[in-house]
């Protein structure tokens, strides 16, 4: 029984990954000309996009829908516990907005990297001189990027 689930559930993965396919047919298939014209919008991944490889991991399609729905709703039924006896009116206490950032953040990067794929993100920090802008006693004292750039 538990061996149909599992089949029944690789199928509706592939039927999905088909129609997702068929939906972005333009972007899959490589026009030169088009390419060559705007050549800052070309996709340079298309050839990773090989049939196999995604129906291997059209497995965990379904599984991966379940995990992000379920999670979004505990998680709103965890900020409506936290803020319980607080009404519009009143602004956050300091324990609240702890315990609704910590559990955000640790949902949100739990979906970056289950959900959605993503590998690898890089910080960079600029290295540029704003003395010239902002005075000789200018010092950057920032510690995290203020910009996330993706690839999307």
């Amino acid at each position: 029984m538990i061996g149909c689930i599992l089949i029944a559930n690789w199928i509706i993965g592939i039927i999905l990954i088909e129609l997702a396919l068929k939906k972005h047919k333009s972007l899959i298939n490589v026009d030169e000309s088009r390419d060559s014209k705007y050549s800052s919008f070309r996709r340079t991944d298309v050839h990773l996009w090989s049939r196999p490889r995604l129906y291997i991991g059209s497995f965990f399609v379904i599984p991966k829908l379940t995990f992000i729905v379920s999670s979004a709703l505990i998680y709103g039924l965890y900020a409506k516990i936290v803020l319980f006896f607080n009404s519009d009116e009143q602004p956050k206490s300091k324990l609240q907005r702890f315990l609704l950032q910590y559990v955000h953040r640790l949902l949100v990067r739990i979906w970056l990297l289950l959900c959605s794929n993503i590998y690898w993100i890089s910080v960079s920090k600029p290295k540029v001189d704003y003395t010239k802008y902002l005075g000789p006693g200018w010092k950057p004292t920032y510690t995290n990027p203020n910009t996330i750039v993706s690839n999307h």
